[in-house]
């Protein structure tokens, strides 16, 4: 989940994303439901793990599979954010 926006340092160069699973055995996941997705699809049910983040190039991203809705995305950075000990509020 690319959860860069125009502001970041080398946008559509480089993206900062949060990693995808379709396991479900972590705790901490927050999955997604067909009703979180604007368009497009998941090929099999997902979550997000707002832990595992990594800087991907635009060489590395091959296509978009689907939108989420921007509350979704908004609660996963704050958790994002919780877990590296940031207030959301603050850093907006």
């Amino acid at each position: 989940m690319i959860i860069s926006t125009a502001d970041t340092p080398f946008h559509g160069e480089q993206f900062v994303a949060l990693t995808l699973s379709t396991k479900t055995w972590y705790g901490e996941r927050i999955p997604i439901d067909d009703g979180d997705l604007i368009e497009g699809g998941l090929p099999k049910p997902s979550s997000i793990l707002p832990w595992a983040v990594a800087s991907i190039a635009d060489d590395d991203v091959r296509r978009e599979l689907k939108r989420l809705r921007a509350d979704v995305v908004d609660a996963t950075v704050t958790r994002f954010a919780a877990s590296l000990g940031i207030d959301p509020e603050r850093a907006r």
